[in-house]
């Protein structure tokens, strides 16, 4: 005698179909996660800072930045061409009220950080260029000199072991924006896996700016005239490369004092 297969109760198959349509779900995620693309790994990390923490008062910069290759950490960085610095809102600049450097990129390229006057300084530091694992010298390093010019900073760069060597940079304000701009040297190099770039990069770079104020008051540089409620001003910086990526940082410069509504965009004085 034959005996009937009752079919399963519907619970039965209601808890079969959802542990289906669970199943499916989760390969559907995994696939789209394995196919999703990376994130691209930092080429660069650091800070930058004002030297002063209380709002609407005469203040120099620190920045320290460091470059690596994301995919090889033996391997010389990427080379960037252009380093674009957001001051935050409110941020006050006066280049006219002080002394400034007219000498021109050929006086600069022949005497050196002598050419401007010593009036005109407004700080310094060192940048560490990597020439690969595969060069008999791999680092060298190259002493700056910052001094003031109308709404510029003209930089000098002075190679440590060959004097002779020497690098111009003219960093632009733009004040309605509330950038400055710079622009790093070019020079050539063997190319070397895996960037396979012809350049010599920056490995590290740190500059450093104190308060400077005149006979006046008149302040070089001031920060915002409020701490925001996070209690803490924010530097963006964009680091534009030479195979066409762009990557930022950002760096939080801690404020105290009275919190206030933000300010406007960074500006000049004058």
């Amino acid at each position: 005698m034959k005996q009937l297969v009752k079919a399963p109760p519907a619970a039965v198959r209601f808890m079969v179909m959802k542990r289906s349509i669970r199943a499916t779900l989760l390969a559907i995620a995994t696939a789209a996660l394995l196919a999703a693309p990376a994130f691209a790994a930092p080429r660069q990390y650091g800070t930058m800072t004002f030297t002063s923490t209380t709002p609407g008062t005469p203040t120099g910069t620190s920045l320290h930045v460091f470059f690596q290759n994301p995919d090889d950490p033996t391997a010389k960085p990427y080379t960037v061409q252009n380093m674009v610095i957001h001051s935050p809102a409110g941020t006050q600049t006066d280049t006219t009220d002080f002394p400034q450097c007219h000498a021109t990129d050929a006086e600069l390229l022949t005497i050196g950080p002598p050419a401007c006057p010593i009036d005109s300084y407004l700080g310094g530091g060192q940048a560490k260029s990597d020439q690969g694992p595969n060069s008999p010298q791999r680092y060298s390093w190259s002493d700056i000199s910052d001094f003031n010019n109308q709404d510029e900073v003209v930089g000098v760069a002075v190679n440590e072991d060959i004097a002779v060597i020497k690098n111009v940079d003219r960093s632009k304000y733009d004040y309605q924006n509330g950038t400055l701009t710079s622009t790093f040297p070019l020079f050539p190099a063997v190319p070397e896996p895996p960037t396979m770039e012809p350049y010599t990069p920056i490995a590290e770079l740190q500059i450093h700016f104190p308060a400077h104020v005149d006979a006046l008051g008149h302040a070089y540089s001031a920060t915002p005239s409020t701490c925001p409620p996070e209690r803490h001003w924010t530097f963006v910086i964009d680091f534009i490369y030479r195979d066409g990526v762009t990557q930022s940082i950002t760096s939080e410069s801690p404020c105290s004092g009275a919190a206030g509504s933000p300010d406007g965009q960074p500006r000049a004085l004058r």
